[in-house]
């Protein structure tokens, strides 16, 4: 078996690992927008997110040991004691983060003073809005043109009232049967009579 296969596999796998680090370090560059990362800025920044990380897990901590004393999970004395010193090692965090902003606070100032000093200035790029035109005045009549006739308002309709329903004529009675007999015998009488 031959060594020179292995070398140059070893070198351009050296070479590879070389060209991805230098493009993860430009990619940090340029999504950090930063150019000049240092490694006291690195170390910095990795300092600050530890602290925050603290920060955050005291607080829970601090949360949780109220609710395990709501839910009588430990006694007052052990709830005092406790509190006491997660309160204190979260002042400790809480003074260690604004050291670090400390040195930057000064310029932060200083930049808003100036700010605040310098006129009210018109942002770019919107423009100025128009204003809004007047309404032109009606035109007066000439002296000598007659007065149109303003049209008389049209009277609105009266609503026609509704009509009274018709009344159902009531049914005639009916004649008894024995009154009915009688009516029917009288004319074949007459008809006897008169023949």
């Amino acid at each position: 078996m031959s060594v020179l296969p292995l070398f140059f596999g070893l070198l351009a796998a050296a070479s590879l690992v070389t060209a991805l680090a230098f493009l993860w370090k430009s990619l940090q560059i340029s999504i950090a927008g930063a150019a000049d990362i240092t490694p006291q800025s690195a170390a910095l920044t990795q300092e600050r997110a530890r602290l925050l990380d603290e920060k955050r897990a005291l607080l829970q901590g601090i949360r949780e040991l109220k609710d395990d004393l709501e839910a009588d999970k430990i006694s007052q004395d052990d709830f005092k004691r406790v509190h006491r010193s997660l309160k204190a090692q979260a002042i400790r965090v809480l003074h260690a983060l604004d050291a670090q902003v400390a040195p930057y606070q000064d310029a932060a100032e200083a930049l808003l003073a100036e700010h605040l000093e310098k006129p009210e200035l018109e942002p770019e790029g919107e423009p100025e809005p128009e204003p809004h035109p007047e309404p032109a005045p009606e035109p007066e009549p000439e002296p000598d043109a007659e007065p149109e006739p303003e049209p008389e308002p049209e009277p609105e309709p009266e609503p026609e009232p509704e009509p009274e329903p018709e009344p159902e004529p009531e049914p005639e009675p009916e004649p008894e049967p024995a009154a009915q007999a009688q009516a029917d015998d009288e004319p074949e009488s007459e008809a006897e009579e008169e023949g």
